[in-house]
């Protein structure tokens, strides 16, 4: 199973959510995040710092080594098609959606819910993902 994971799980998962962090590490779904994350987690980085402590360091590269990055090319044909799905909602999600439909991702996961305003990519939850998990994807 493919999941895409937008900015805001990495960044519960290193800062607070021990469920988000479970259920990101767990070895059945393969998890990725487009480039543009990077950047995402560069701006933050000072607060996500503040939040997740000591165990920053650790838990940022446990992470890493779990969600896979896509590379801007890889993407970039997408992002026109992404921009008519949900640049007029949220431009920054973008790079997320054409990164999506690139993979032929089963499923976007995100606390953010303007992306249940958009159609063309599934949107999972948590309590879905711990469902599936539960069920021994």
């Amino acid at each position: 199973m493919k999941i895409l994971v937008d900015a805001s799980i990495i960044i519960a998962a290193l800062t607070r959510s021990a469920i988000t962090r479970e259920v990101l590490l767990y070895p059945y779904i393969d998890y990725y995040t487009p480039e543009f994350f990077m950047e995402e987690l560069e701006n933050h980085e000072a607060d996500i710092r503040k939040k997740a402590g000591p165990a920053y360091l650790s838990a940022i590269s446990l992470i890493a080594r779990k969600v896979r990055i896509i590379p801007y090319h890889d993407y970039e044909p997408w992002l026109d098609r992404a921009e008519t799905i949900i640049g007029k909602i949220d431009r920054d999600d973008i790079p997320y959606i054409a990164a999506a439909l690139r993979i032929s991702a089963d499923g976007l996961w995100s606390y953010d819910e303007h992306f249940t305003k958009q159609a063309a990519v599934k949107i999972v939850s948590i309590k879905e993902l711990v469902s599936l998990i539960r069920k021994g994807i």
